[in-house]
């Protein structure tokens, strides 16, 4: 049973990365680029902290402690990139940032501690995995919910579903939190690990169409705005904007 959990919760990010990478091969857009890093990070947190949930926190100290530390650095990068990509796609516009690098360093800086932390804080298996599994979960709701709100407020209607589906996927990040929680609270009640690798797996198929519907629709938008400028340059001078003589002649 922890296997095929563990199975549902690594299929869900892994699938949505390679699915990302390949749209972003087909249409070279930077705000896809960002997601594919921030799902290939999440695929990388949800196989570090697997020794959290594996087998009730009984491996190894050196298992635990460097499952913690890693899965904390590919927590902060997947939101991070997360967050980068929905503000490009919500500006229409390509994000400079500047020493990209040193961001990135200092979001897997602060992971590295808050996952090192809990290991000198106590050795309850309950400690690091709130700190790990349920904050992770916690922040990945607020950021999807978030996410979700600035696509459809600066990309218009024509986003909703798109938006709802990163919504849904917030939502589903809640529910898991909720469950860790309880998890944590109850020390006699272990965490429902099917349940959440059904929802992580269901999450990413969501989060996934989401995806592919965002692209279409920025493609179709790119598609008509291309259209109206070809349209304007052939039919209005440059430099009046006034109808030239092949408009009246087509009309």
């Amino acid at each position: 049973m922890t296997f095929e959990a563990i199975g549902f919760q690594l299929l869900g990010p892994h699938s949505v990365s390679l699915l990302l990478f390949q749209i972003y091969r087909s249409f070279r857009t930077k705000y896809v680029l960002h997601w594919t890093l921030s799902f290939a990070s999440l695929a990388v947190f949800h196989l570090a902290t697997t020794s959290l949930i594996f087998r009730e926190g009984t491996a190894e100290p050196f298992v635990l402690t460097a499952g913690s530390v890693i899965g904390g650095a590919a927590a902060y990068l997947q939101l991070g990139w997360l967050i980068w990509g929905a503000a490009e796609l919500a500006k229409n516009k390509e994000i400079k940032v500047a020493e990209p690098a040193r961001v990135r360093l200092l979001l897997a800086g602060v992971g590295v501690l808050s996952g090192a932390i809990p290991f000198f804080v106590g050795r309850d298996p309950a400690v690091p995995r709130f700190l790990d599994l349920g904050l992770y979960a916690l922040g990945a709701a607020l950021t999807f919910v978030a996410a979700a709100y600035a696509v459809r407020r600066f990309r218009g209607a024509g986003f909703m579903v798109p938006a709802i589906a990163f919504g849904m996927y917030g939502l589903v990040q809640l529910d898991e939190f909720i469950n860790i929680m309880r998890s944590v609270v109850a020390h006699g009640t272990a965490l429902p690990l099917l349940s959440v690798g059904v929802a992580e797996l269901a999450g990413s198929a969501i989060v996934a169409l989401g995806a592919v519907l965002i692209v279409l629709e920025d493609q179709r938008e790119m598609t008509t705005l291309a259209s109206s400028q070809v349209e304007q340059l052939a039919y209005y001078d440059t430099l009046t904007g006034l109808p030239n003589r092949s408009l009246f002649n087509d009309r």
